[in-house]
This record gives C-alpha cells, sequence and structure tokens, in this order.
C-alpha cells in the first residue's frame, strides 16, 4: 500500500493533541484538514483570535509514529505481500489508539508526569 501521513497539532501548553489527518499522501490537504480539524476541537474559528501555528520538519524515512518527531509510517503487508486495504484500516485503528492514549493516559514531564488531558 505505502505509506501513511500523519499530520498532529499538539498544543505547546497543554501538550496536548489537538488536531490530526492522517492520509497516504504528503499534499496540502493533509495540513489543512489538520488545522480544520484543529479548529474544531477549540470550538470554531471565533475561540482562535491570536492563537499562533508553529511548523516542524520532520524526518521522511521514520517507520513508526512512536519515534520522536516522525510523521509517517510505512504500510506493508507481512514482508512477503503487498499490503491490502485491511492493513491499511488496522493502521488506521493503530494510530488513533496511540493519539488517544497520548491524550488520556501518557504521563509528560512537563506536566508534572500527568496525561494531557
Amino acid at each position: 500500500m505505502g505509506w501513511l501521513c500523519l499530520a498532529p497539532v499538539i498544543d505547546a501548553c497543554s501538550r496536548s493533541l489537538l488536531g490530526w489527518s492522517i492520509t497516504d499522501h504528503l499534499r496540502t490537504d493533509l495540513c489543512l484538514d489538520t488545522i480544520e480539524a484543529t479548529v474544531a476541537t477549540r470550538g470554531g474559528r471565533r475561540n482562535l483570535a491570536g492563537g499562533i501555528v508553529f511548523t516542524q520538519t520532520t524526518v521522511p524515512r521514520a517507520d513508526s509514529i512512536g519515534r520522536r518527531n516522525t510523521s509517517m509510517m510505512e504500510v506493508s503487508g507481512n514482508g512477503r505481500q503487498p499490503a491490502t486495504e485491511g492493513d491499511v484500516v488496522e493502521a488506521r485503528a493503530e494510530i488513533f489508539a496511540w493519539l488517544n492514549w497520548y491524550n488520556t493516559t501518557r504521563l509528560h514531564s512537563l506536566l508534572d508526569f500527568r496525561p494531557p488531558m
């Protein structure tokens, strides 16, 4: 199947993931969808007056979302066969589970070892 690309937005104060998008490409839509998700999380455009977005370049050869600064995950079959649509669905579910864990369970040192949410 190829690559799944994850574009997250993390709140600099709470360290929580505010919005994200997962696609199979690195086109502009990936970032625009992420920003729209973030705006919706914050309650719409009226609540974002004065908001600032910082960007970060990531390493394109990364192979797992568990690594620092990683934004891409290779979706492949079992090593002998190409990935199927089911592999992509499973990868998306695992990414979503990780994002949920990050916000609700992961202990963050900058937050006195509490989860972001």
